[in-house]
């Protein structure tokens, strides 16, 4: 598959992102009281039902979602009706100079910092012409869901 209008979908990224940039610094800092809440056992997170299901599916560990979720990279970000959302991408290291990457969509309310949800797992290889080389930024807009 490829992108079905690459210049019109590299104009909406690059918009996309400007607007997304200047909000990427509070999304790291609410992730990362998330991250330090967690680690001192005052914070908690749960799986949706359709990220429970999709962690199985594209075979991933609960494991291997809560490291993406702890180490991980904001990638994208955004807040609506007190919700922020955020697109965490992060490798999993599967053996020695091997790895896999995982972008983990999670959603957290304005009003408990200490609680993440995780709506759904991916391997954004499944629709590479989407992203950068890396996985870090999204480049296609088209709809996918007619490839």
């Amino acid at each position: 598959m490829n992108c079905k209008n690459e210049s019109r979908c590299k104009q909406v990224s690059e918009e996309r992102f400007s607007r997304m940039e200047r909000h990427l610094d509070t999304a790291n800092n609410r992730l990362n009281k998330f991250r330090d809440a967690y680690e001192l056992g005052i914070a908690d997170l749960a799986f949706d039902d359709h990220a429970e299901f999709r962690v199985l599916w594209r075979a991933f560990s609960e494991s291997q979602v809560l490291e993406a979720v702890l180490k991980g990279e904001i990638i994208e970000s955004r807040f609506k009706n007190g919700e922020y959302g955020f697109l965490i991408w992060y490798n999993i290291k599967l053996a020695a100079r091997q790895y896999r990457p995982m972008h983990v969509s999670v959603t957290m309310l304005e009003s408990n910092p200490n609680f993440m949800i995780i709506t759904t797992v991916y391997d954004p290889r499944s629709k590479e012409w989407v992203w950068t080389e890396n996985y870090t930024r999204r480049i296609c807009l088209c709809d996918t869901r007619e490839q």
